[in-house]
Parts: C-alpha cells; structure tokens; sequence
C-alpha cells in the first residue's frame, strides 16, 4: 500500500515538472518565433498611412442655443496634390458635429430627437470620406461641446485610409482591451465555478461576488477605449453610461466577497456603505430621468462613492489590524482588495490629471493582481474542502 502512495506521488510530481517543461518550451518558442523574421515580402504599393493635419484654423464663437453658449469652428484647405480617396477622421468626446466640404454638410452628429433624457453624444470617431476630387476644397468642422470641462479639450484631425486609422487606434488601445477581455473571462469563470459550487452544497456566494466585481471592471474599461466606438458606432451613448454604471456599482461586490473576512461591526459597516453607493446610483437615474443632471454631469458623485468606498476598506482593515492582529494576520487575503482600490483611486486621479481615461490600466493591472491571488487561494480551499469531505 505504500509503494503505491509513493508510485502515486512520484507520479504527480513528474507530471507537473513535465508539464512544466513543456509550458517553457512552448513559451520560448513562441516567443523566438515572434522575434525573428520568418517570411520575406515585397511590396512596391504601400497603404496610405495616418498623418495628422497641419494648418487647421480654429475660432470660438458664441451661440445662444449651444448647451454652453458657444461653437468651435475648425476650418483647413484639402491638399492641392490629393490624388486619391481618402478619410478625415477625428475622435470626439461629448461634443456634437456638423462637417461642411465646400459649404455643403456632409455630416451631422448630435442627440436623436427621440430621446430627451440627456443631450449627451458620447465619445465617437467622425469619419468622413475624402475624395480625390474634393481637392483643394475648404472643409468646415463645427463642434459644439455639451459640457463646460470640454470647451477647450483638443481634438487631432487625421488624414489616410480608414483600416489605417482602425489598426493605429486598436495597436494603441490593445494593452487595456486584452487585460478588459481576461478580467471579463475570469469573471465568467469564478461565477461558473460558484454554480458548481452551489448546486454540490458548498458555499458559493463568495465566488459569485467575485465574478460579478471582475466582469463589471472588465466591461467599464473595456467599453471605456478609444476603439470600442468603432465596433458598436450607433451605441456611443449606451457605452458611455454602462462605463459609468460599471464603475460606480463594481465596488459593492468587492465589499460583498471580502466583507467575510472581517468581525461584525465591520462587516456593518461595508453593508451600509453598499446600500448608500445604489442609493446614490438611483439618485443619478432619477436626476438623469427627470433631465436636471446626466450622468457627465453628476461624475464627481461617482467619484466620491469610489473615494469613500477605499477609506472605508482602508479603515476597516486597520481597525481589525488593531483591534485584532492575531485574525488579520490568518487571513492575508483581506489586504488584497485594496490593490484593486489603488488601482482605480490611481485611474480616478490620472483622468483629472489627464483629462481623460483613455490608456489608464492601474485599475486592470492591479485587479488581474488580485483575481490571480484569490484564485490560487480559493483553489487552495477547495482543494481542502474535497480533502475534508473525502475523509468523512
């Protein structure tokens, strides 16, 4: 009997260094073939490639009827020499659009008739077909910007073929959208292994949580790129708000997942903070319903709940420490939510900073830290639990 537990162990150590050896190898070549130049090429035509437009005038003139009492007017000559059809393409963010060549309009973007619950547009890329005979036109671009922090925010006009702009703009963006797509993976994940686990009668509700908070951070910055426009073009404002909505509502099943760990005047305190971050979401969709404030416009409470949301993990965590050193101690996992809070205060911080929070992956970099972490230690516990129910 012993020779065969010990057959039995030699065995799974060999498995896994082989295994192991087989993942280096792979990766290694892999990354040699990735590295070295496998194939030639040719070629005597070159696409076009992006460039941006010089010389491009621009003037503030007052209207009335705009959200914020004026219009930017953007003017430039097409080049003389342009032979071929090409795309104008700028990217806009909460600004309207109305594009004129040679005084006629050729585009217009602006909050559909239909909808009045905000004047809101979104972040939209305008791409505007250029043709070689519209050479040596005058091109006109009217924006006009919903809100006051966008008055002065400035846009770049480029020029080239349109697979040109969507490979340039996918290249810059791809670092946040694979780490968006592995947070929303893993996050289906956690919550198919939470099903098994409810439906085997284990506890569960744990991992559900923790699914749920990866998937909403996956979707908000994942829907939160300068290209996600270009796969869903009609659906700027739908993306702008489920970002928002992600955001502001990710944090409760953060506090729900860890909240556990923790001694009852804490784990009070976690729930009545998650009762006030959906009360100040309903409060955001009743303001934005009744048109007195969009969800732009009510930002800075979002930003307060994410704010007030890492004083309270902080908070909790020292007091416990204190009042408790030998239980925190135990349970190492409990620091490991407030990566992920340092994340996103880091993203927060670098959009006011910034301007914007196009390339911002604190949050993602630091929320693949702690899925990672809590796998390996729920895989652990698992592994316990069948060790326990096996015994019995």
């Amino acid at each position: 009997m012993e020779n065969s537990d010990k057959k039995k162990v030699s065995l799974e150590k060999t498995s896994v260094v082989v295994g192991a050896i087989a993942v280096v190898l792979v990766i290694g070549l892999l990354t040699y073939i990735c590295v070295t130049g496998n194939i030639s090429k040719q070629q005597t035509r070159m696409a076009e490639k992006v460039y941006t437009v010089m010389g491009v005038a621009c003037r503030e003139i007052e209207n009335p009827d705009a959200p914020i009492g004026i219009i930017k007017e953007y003017t430039y000559t097409i080049d003389t020499e342009l032979e071929k059809d090409t795309t104008l393409a700028f990217y806009t963010v909460h600004q309207m659009v109305d594009v004129y060549i040679d005084g006629e309009k050729v585009y217009s973007l602006k909050p559909s008739e239909h909808i009045s619950i905000t004047e809101d547009v979104g972040s939209n890329w305008v791409m505007i077909p250029i043709h070689g005979s519209d050479a040596g036109k005058e091109v006109k671009i009217v924006i006009t910007p919903v809100y006051e922090s966008f008055r002065n925010r400035k846009i770049e006009f480029l020029m080239g073929s349109s697979l040109a702009v969507y490979s340039e703009r996918l290249l810059k963006d791809m670092p946040q959208l694979i780490l968006s797509v592995i947070a929303v993976f893993v996050g289906f994940i956690f919550i198919l292994m939470a099903v098994i686990s409810i439906l085997r009668k284990h506890y569960g509700m744990k991992l559900v949580n923790l699914g749920v908070f990866s998937v909403m951070m996956g979707v908000w910055r994942l829907t939160d790129t300068r290209f996600t426009p270009f796969l869903m073009p009609d659906k700027s404002v739908f993306l702008y708000y489920c970002s928002q909505v992600m955001l502001m509502l990710g944090i409760i099943p953060l506090m729900k997942a860890v909240k556990d760990k923790f001694k009852k005047v804490s784990q009070c305190i976690m729930d009545v903070y998650c009762i006030m971050t959906a009360l100040v979401c309903i409060f955001q969709i009743v303001l934005d319903i009744t048109g007195i404030m969009d969800f732009r416009e009510s930002l800075i409470m979002t930003h307060v709940v994410i704010v007030s949301g890492a004083i309270i993990l902080f908070g909790v965590n020292i007091y416990e420490f204190v009042r408790y050193p030998k239980k925190i101690k135990k349970h190492t996992m409990t620091k490991l939510p407030l990566i992920c809070v340092i994340g996103v205060l880091a993203d927060t911080a670098a959009y006011y900073i910034k301007g914007n929070s196009s390339g911002l992956l604190f949050s993602l970099l630091t929320l693949i830290i702690y899925v990672i972490a809590m796998g390996i230690n729920v895989m652990i516990n698992y592994g316990e639990q069948e060790k326990q129910l096996m015994k019995k």
